[in-house]
């Protein structure tokens, strides 16, 4: 069975006016109590989803090149840097349109460390373990200023490349196998 309720069609502008109207009306008559709660924020978010879709995307003016010639030649260079950097920026962001958008908390990383996307020139002799080893002087012997005695000295060793590149993988495909929402 089809029916032609708008309910079972795309939720368009004119439908969330009629269900905000629906919801507006429940909430005058309301008595209180969980129900006239779950309405007011019902309508709260039909409001915002209402105002996001009239928003216009937010971009900043473009800067105009300053007159260098009324400025000290330094300032002169930092001020056209900035405004050559900002007007960029804001081309970017022009030519970009809608893209998606990270969720907070979130950040986009390479799925791979490679010497290309900067990270081992980043990581290399980033991380360390301690180690204990055999002293090399004594092996044990009371006496010894460099192990105190014990028969063992700690050392740091570098965490290799492939090490690092292996526990990268791996923190990668956990977090991409199961997204995981959170709880607000």
């Amino acid at each position: 069975m089809t029916t032609k309720h708008p309910a079972h069609g795309p939720l368009s502008l004119d439908r969330l006016h009629q269900i905000r109207e629906h919801l507006q009306h429940d909430t005058q008559y309301s008595n209180g109590g969980n129900r006239a709660y779950i309405l007011a924020d019902m309508l709260k978010v039909i409001d915002e989803v209402l105002a996001s879709r009239n928003a216009e995307p937010v971009l900043p003016d473009e800067k105009p090149m300053p007159e260098a010639s009324k400025m000290h030649a330094i300032d002169a260079v930092a001020a056209i840097a900035e405004v050559r950097g900002w007007n960029a920026c804001r081309a970017v962001m022009l030519k970009a349109g809608n893209s998606p958008v990270t969720q907070d908390g979130y950040v986009l990383v390479p799925k791979k460390l490679t010497a290309e996307n900067g990270a081992k020139s980043v990581l290399s002799g980033e991380f360390s373990e301690t180690k204990f080893i055999n002293c090399p002087e004594c092996f044990g012997d009371d006496d010894c200023e460099t192990c105190d005695g014990s028969g063992r000295i700690e050392i740091t060793v570098p965490v290799t490349w492939t090490t690092i590149k292996a526990i990268w993988a791996k923190g990668v495909e956990h977090f991409a196998a199961a997204p995981q929402q959170e709880n607000v």
